[in-house]
């Protein structure tokens, strides 16, 4: 399992940066309450490629529970500043690997609304 810390020892975390980690974390964990507390009540998860788009962190929440053989494998790149923040993550649902790049927009610490796109990568090994 990939190691879910990210980012260099010597950066003072921000509140977003925090709040990404917490979300990160909990998903890698399945604390689908920890995941999404992080969230804003209305916020929205846009998902382009599907043509989708869940409202409300309870939604979204239940979005995610819904799929519990989607598992967090490893956190690759997490950046951003202030209000936007883009985390790369690798999953695995089933046998399959997906590359998902989440855009993380915040307002007053919180997400308010989240971009994700995916990219199947094959088969796992």
């Amino acid at each position: 399992m990939g190691d879910i810390a990210v980012g260099d020892e010597d950066l003072e975390l921000t509140l977003d940066e925090s709040a990404v980690q917490a979300h990160l974390s909990g998903l890698h964990t399945h604390d689908f309450d920890k995941a999404h507390r992080v969230y804003r009540r209305d916020a929205m998860l846009i998902q382009p490629q599907l043509g989708a788009t869940i409202s409300g962190r309870d939604n979204i929440k239940a979005a995610r529970v819904a799929h519990p053989e989607r598992e967090l494998v490893k956190v690759d790149v997490v950046m951003g500043q202030g209000a936007l923040w883009v985390a790369e993550c690798l999953f695995t649902v089933g046998a399959r690997k997906v590359l998902v790049v989440s855009v993380l927009e915040f307002c007053e610490g919180q997400i308010i609304r989240e971009r994700e796109y995916t990219c199947e990568l094959g088969a796992t090994s």
